[in-house]
């Protein structure tokens, strides 16, 4: 039980406690508790939203970054690499034959900027083989070489 939903539960019990009435109590109870699933679905949606669930590995020379987004096909998918930020925006338009909606969680768009561990200058970006699987989108961004070695005479 939620904060919202545990000082509902207290305000109605105490409100029965005083009137006597059960009828007054119970829509309270009822109210916090509609209102804490409401918030949590919808703060769960813009957490989707803003930053879905991303993971980032570095082998070799190699920096692999994978991102859910599920339900998305690739031409709903934008993918940008500016420098050693990585843009990922993704929307889709839902067709509804006349259903009626009850309830709705998964986000029509989703957008994420991250930034890659590596040097990498704007207009030099290398090219980055990309894959759509199961909802999983996966980058495979090839670190420049950056430096120069220096020999010691």
């Amino acid at each position: 039980m939620g904060v919202i939903q545990e000082a509902a539960k207290e305000a109605g019990d105490n409100m029965e406690k005083k009137t006597g009435c059960g009828f007054l109590p119970q829509i309270v109870k009822f109210m916090g508790r509609e209102f804490e699933q409401g918030v949590g679905s919808k703060a769960q949606e813009f957490y989707s939203y803003v930053m879905p669930a991303t993971d980032m590995q570095k082998e070799n020379n190699t920096i692999m970054v994978s991102i859910d987004l599920p339900g998305f096909n690739k031409e709903d998918i934008k993918v940008k690499l500016d420098g050693n930020t990585l843009q990922v925006s993704a929307k889709r338009t839902r067709k509804e034959a006349g259903a009626t909606t009850i309830y709705r969680q998964r986000p029509d768009s989703v957008e994420t900027r991250i930034k890659i561990p590596a040097s990498i200058k704007s207009g030099e970006e290398p090219e980055c083989p990309t894959t759509l699987q199961d909802g999983v989108l996966v980058l495979n961004i090839p670190i420049p070489e950056s430096g120069k070695d220096i020999t010691i005479s």
